[in-house]
């Protein structure tokens, strides 16, 4: 496969993801090939690297020692692809037209096919049923059976060169990319052609399958990288583009969090490795300056191995977990705020920390033991203002000590050394006006509460304020939930004294960020002590990205008409792509059935074509820190992606029917939902009011039931088959089967 597989059966996460710059890595060079490296593979116990390329032979290097073992020479023309048969066995494919089964410990070939027509471009290999897959420059997918050595099906749908071919994980389905721009996907049982995915506008170079099989990753001459979901249940957007050829990817996952490794051509400006975290889709890594044929994962996700394009050595790159470095509070501190603040160094690319609190410096009766993605904060005393998970508290006057740790859901570091503080906290002079939470994760799409809270505040008797979020394009108001529930029942809302009526009040400008002039005033001559909330808005996370949430123009008065003194404290947002690991059977709710299911696997391995995924925390084994990741978010439900409700009737009485798109008008983008009737071959069409058709879509063949959520549905951003913007109007979207057509209006609005 032109992917030049590191990816193994069991291979999780990729744990130099937590690297912030190369110089973290070590860096080995291997030297023996006199040209080009094309091709790259480990062996499952990750103790042997092959390698071959332009010199026509192969080498096979210990990783262990970095020496090359064993050379097997005989093909007679560049190898292009390598792949492991077990420990002791390796396959290699030439573009002699031959595949050659090799025995390493003896160094001898032990068997071969060759092709009676066309080149060899790619080949695959699944252990769990033996088979074998290969591209060629003829066009035909072939499927091998290496047990029997018969030729099991020729593909021939594509009409160009095969440039990459994959198994799923399972070895149920095969991936092919083409001369032709498409991507196939391939039922190896039934050897008929489920999907052809279109959308690259230049030659598919390399394809591979994520760790379950759901989706399908493309990369093409031009750059750009693709996502394709395996049941269109899910949006099919490039995830990249980039200004060169990908010349080769590799892949390692663990289920939640996943890392895609791309080898681009040269740059003068541009380094050639790119790491990419799925879940996120951000690109997290960047180094090296040589073009890179091969690229591999080793299967223990410790190091990484590249190739060189040109002067043949094999470059290596070994990553290690960090401990995070920490910063408050400091050694032997004494606290005498409300909060304590536990901040570290972040690791670049950690996808958890553990925090320990205890009462004593050996850590043996940990008081308090969290883990999070963000930066963490207790409040002292038992009167906290409310229960966020990024905050917990701690009881006053007391010492702990507190320490730390890094993790990936591969594995954790060591633990920091300890700090020690002492709590000793007093009510302040001033009162407190802050933005809760202070620091705040929310997976897009989400809808959550941002509150304005006051503490110990001194005869009160009015306020005003706006509220302003630095990026309307990352969150946007929804409604207000609550407000002024620190003055009594019955308060006034007039604009306060020192103000000048010419604004209305509660004026919300959306594309600023804006919440403006939010007042409220009590009625009578005292004043009111105490803490409470002044306002809680609902906010929908819509895009990726940052934002700060802060207060402007805040003015308190107290019963003399005197402003009130008091710090004011912003909220930091981040929105992400989610990633909820603990809903264990993926049905929208954490609830008893997930907690079922991890206890089902406590203690034991997981099947590898296990559908469900019970290691929370993908540490190799199911314990009790998966058990509390769904304790965590027990009872959470996420509905907002349903478009309709669940619906009572069968899949197998649906009808065939187009249903409206969600939303209606819509800008930027909407979803088509459907039900089909039966197995059947579909397309969905967009058409302008003029009737040209603007953007296609080739479903491929689709099984009987409801494409009714966010899942399913059709997903349309609102771009014409250039990717440009289409500008406002009518449109209309018509579903195309054998036997069934029909169409909708949709309006497009800016």
């Amino acid at each position: 496969m032109r992917k030049s597989v590191g990816i193994f059966l069991g291979i999780i996460f990729f744990p130099f993801l937590i690297k912030a710059n190369v110089a973290q890595f070590s860096h080995q060079l291997l030297f023996g090939h006199t040209n080009r490296v094309l091709a790259l593979a480990y062996s499952p116990d990750g103790k042997l690297i092959a390698s071959a390329g332009d010199d026509q032979k192969i080498r096979v290097w210990s990783v262990d020692q970095n020496i090359s073992v064993v050379t097997l020479n005989g093909h007679q023309s560049k190898i292009i692809d390598l792949v492991f048969y077990g420990n002791n066995r390796l396959i290699s494919a030439s573009e002699d037209k031959s595949i050659r089964i090799w025995d390493i410990a003896q160094g001898s070939e032990l068997d071969r096919f060759v092709l009676r027509s066309g080149r060899l471009t790619s080949i695959d290999f699944n252990q769990k049923n033996n088979f074998l897959v290969s591209g060629s420059s003829d066009g035909i997918v072939r499927l091998w059976d290496l047990k029997t050595k018969d030729l099991l099906a020729a593909f021939n749908q594509h009409q160009g060169i095969v440039w990459s071919v994959a198994f799923s994980p399972s070895g149920t389905h095969i991936a092919s990319g083409s001369e032709d721009k498409t991507v196939h996907f391939w039922e190896v049982e039934t050897k008929t052609l489920v999907s052809t995915f279109t959308g690259h506008n230049n030659r598919v170079w390399e394809v591979l399958f994520n760790f379950d099989g759901s989706r399908i990753i493309s990369a093409d001459w031009d750059g750009v990288v693709f996502l394709w979901s395996t049941d269109q249940s899910e949006p099919n957007n490039p995830l990249k583009t980039y200004d060169r050829p990908v010349l080769s990817m590799a892949y390692s996952d663990s289920n939640s969090n996943s890392t895609l490794a791309l080898g681009l051509a040269s740059s003068p400006t541009d380094e050639t490795i790119k790491l990419w975290n799925l879940s996120s889709r951000q690109e997290i890594q960047s180094f090296d300056s040589n073009s890179r044929h091969a690229i591999a994962f080793s299967p223990d996700k410790a190091s990484m191995i590249t190739a060189g394009s040109i002067d043949g050595t094999i470059s290596i790159w070994q990553s290690a977990i960090e401990k995070p470095k920490l910063l408050l509070p400091g050694e032997k501190a004494l606290i005498n705020t409300s909060e304590v603040d536990f901040s570290w160094e972040a690791i670049r690319g950690a996808a958890y920390y553990e925090l320990e609190v205890s009462t004593n410096p050996d850590f043996n009766q940990p008081y308090a033991k969290v883990s999070s993605n963000e930066q963490l904060t207790a409040q002292i005393g038992e009167n906290f203002f409310s229960n966020f998970s990024n905050q917990f508290v701690l009881p006053l006057a007391a010492t702990y000590w507190w320490r730390a740790r890094s993790g990936t859901f591969g594995q954790t570091s060591s633990w920091s050394q300890h700090k020690s503080f002492s709590t000793l906290y007093s009510p302040p002079s001033k009162c407190i006006v802050r933005v809760a939470p202070r620091n705040r994760r929310i997976d897009l799409t989400d809808e959550f509460l941002v509150s304005v809270w006051i503490e110990s505040v001194r005869n009160l008797v009015g306020f005003q304020f706006d509220l302003k979020w630095t990026n309307p394009n990352c969150i946007s108001f929804v409604t207000t939930t609550r407000f002024n529930e620190i003055l009594p029942r019955g308060s006034g809302i007039k604009r306060l004294p020192k103000e000048v009526a010419k604004d209305p009040f509660f004026q919300l400008d959306q594309k600023n960020g804006l919440y403006k002039n939010i007042v409220a005033t009590k009625q009578g001559e005292a004043g009111v002590d105490g803490s409470g909330i002044l306002l809680s808005v609902l906010f929908r996370a819509i895009e990726v990205g940052s934002c700060q949430v802060q207060l402007e123009n805040l003015i308190l008065l107290d019963s003399s008409q005197n402003e009130i003194e008091c710090e004011i404290y912003k909220a930091n947002v981040s929105v992400e792509n989610p990633a909820r690991p603990w809903d264990v059977n993926n049905d929208k709710v954490v609830n008893i059935f997930d907690l079922s299911l991890v206890a089902r696997y406590f203690g034991l391995p997981i099947p590898l074509d296990l559908e469900i995924n019970p290691d929370i925390n993908g540490d190799g084994m199911v314990n009790i820190f998966d058990f509390t990741f769904v304790a965590a978010h027990f009872g959470e439900v996420y509905e907002k992606n349903s478009l309709f409700a669940p619906s009572l009737i069968s899949e197998s009485l649906c009808q065939d029917s187009l249903l409206p798109n969600y939303p209606n008008p819509f800008n930027p983008d909407t979803w088509i939902p459907f039900q089909l009737s039966k197995r059947t071959d579909l397309t969905i069409q967009i058409h302008g009011s003029n009737g040209a058709l603007i953007r296609e879509f080739n479903l491929g063949v689709l099984m009987a039931g409801q494409y009714t959520d966010q899942r399913k549905a059709v997903y349309w951003d609102g771009r014409n088959s250039l990717g440009e913007r289409v500008p406002s109007g009518i449109y209309f979207y018509s579903i195309l089967t054998q036997d069934f057509q029909q169409t909708r209006k949709m309006i497009v609005i800016k």
